[in-house]
């Protein structure tokens, strides 16, 4: 019976924030998609949890014990369902879209899915039969969690050590951790297996069918296969690492991007989803600032190569445009940048200008001298550029002449991410 009970809570720790995400999409999309639906519900959901955990905590003081969890999860799932009552049509269409398009249905499609759906079931596999540990999860990742469920508080202390830093950052993964434990009223590591690989599932499927849409089925089987043969990536699908999520962010900012700028509607999604990556880690700010570089760079482009030049073609409009996007980002931040700014003298703490306690920074400057520094940024930025030109040809986009506007976006954003990221 306690079994059952425990798996009850379990569920319903991991439906609740989907089902208010999923409420959320419905009220917005305009032409909802399955797969789409899926992982938005899913993003959306879980950056809601980790801006009401920690504007709860940091900001108002509230202890995180089940009294917060019961209110929190109540309220959200409350939301959510008067939310997808509120948008059923949507509901009703979605249900009634086939489950595969005509073209996954037999031949290469259907081997290219199948393929992909093989290589998403060892993922679940590995999940099953591997601790979601490694070192950095030892270290901060699954140990901030732990903190926070013993102490009723997010782990939050100034300084450069590991535990430090990342203790200074919003950590999504850290408040979905703790989201589960307050759930199920229970720390155990078994219960959170099921996150890093959700967000693999949702982030190959997406890319899979988005470059299968713009680029053909031989494009997305050869894109799906380079990605997983990325080493780097393939050992992060199922451990306790924020480099998936923050992939996840930032691939549904950039595919919102993309979608927008093709029918020229509003940036101001793909700017959420873009500050949902910084609630990840720093990197994020990195991928959430070159996303609308070329945005405003790739709209400035297509309006010198247009003859017949819109209302909606005027210069300044791709400044409004990216104006909202980052508004819409740092509105999403804007909690966490002000608490750092307050307490740490930071709001990216400890990073570019110290903030308190930094003295050991000198430590640090020590051992990371700029020559260093250089070395490791030199191989990182030739690793990123090699992945880029790899995709690049992949997707054909050194056809310099008749790049499209999708090709463009995407070749900006991954070199514009270079230098910070």
């Amino acid at each position: 019976m306690d079994s059952i009970l425990q798996t009850a809570l379990l569920a319903a720790a991991y439906a609740t924030p989907v089902l208010f995400g999923l409420g959320v999409y419905l009220a917005f999309a305009r032409k909802p998609q399955r797969l789409e639906a899926a992982a938005i519900s899913w993003g959306s959901g879980w950056a809601a949890v980790n801006l009401v955990t920690f504007t709860a905590n940091q900001v108002f003081g509230a202890r995180l014990d089940g009294t917060f969890y019961a209110v929190t999860s109540g309220t959200l799932a409350a939301t959510g369902l008067g939310l997808v009552l509120y948008g059923r049509e949507r509901l009703r269409s979605l249900l009634r879209m086939p489950l595969l398009p005509p073209d996954l249905k037999s031949g290469v499609g259907l081997t290219a899915l199948v393929l992909l759906s093989g290589f998403l079931l060892l993922v679940l596999y590995k999940a099953i039969i591997v601790w979601p540990a490694a070192t950095d999860a030892l270290v901060y990742h699954m140990t901030l969690p732990k903190e926070a469920f013993r102490s009723a508080t997010l782990p939050f202390h100034s300084g450069v050590d590991l535990i430090d830093i990342t203790s200074t950052l919003p950590n999504l993964l850290v408040t979905q951790q703790l989201w589960i434990y307050l759930g199920t009223a229970t720390f155990d590591s078994v219960f959170v297996r099921p996150i890093a690989p959700a967000y693999t599932i949702l982030l190959f499927g997406l890319m899979f069918f988005d470059v299968r849409r713009w680029f053909g089925i031989a494009t997305a089987l050869t894109s799906a296969a380079a990605l997983a043969s990325i080493q780097g990536l393939t050992a992060t699908t199922t451990i306790m690492f924020d480099e998936i999520p923050l992939a996840f962010y930032g691939y549904l900012a950039l595919r919102l991007a993309v979608d927008a700028s093709r029918q020229h509607g509003s940036w101001i999604p793909a700017g959420l989803f873009a500050g949902c990556a910084g609630l990840v880690k720093y990197q994020g700010f990195a991928a959430f600032a070159a996303l609308g570089l070329a945005l405003l760079v790739e709209a400035w482009w297509s309006r010198r190569g247009n003859a017949t030049h819109s209302p909606s073609d005027r210069w300044d409009v791709p400044l409004k445009r990216v104006t909202g996007f980052f508004i819409a980002g740092l509105a999403v931040t804007a909690v966490f940048l002000a608490r750092n700014t307050a307490v740490l003298g930071n709001p990216v703490y400890p990073y570019f200008f110290g903030g308190v306690d930094t003295q050991a920074t000198t430590y640090y400057s020590e051992i990371f001298t700029p020559a260093v520094i250089t070395q490791i940024w030199g191989f990182e930025a030739v690793a990123l550029l090699s992945s880029v030109v790899i995709g690049s040809l992949l997707l054909g986009l050194f056809r310099v002449h008749t790049w499209t506007r999708i090709e463009r976006l995407l070749l900006l954003s991954g070199v514009l991410y270079l230098p910070p990221g």
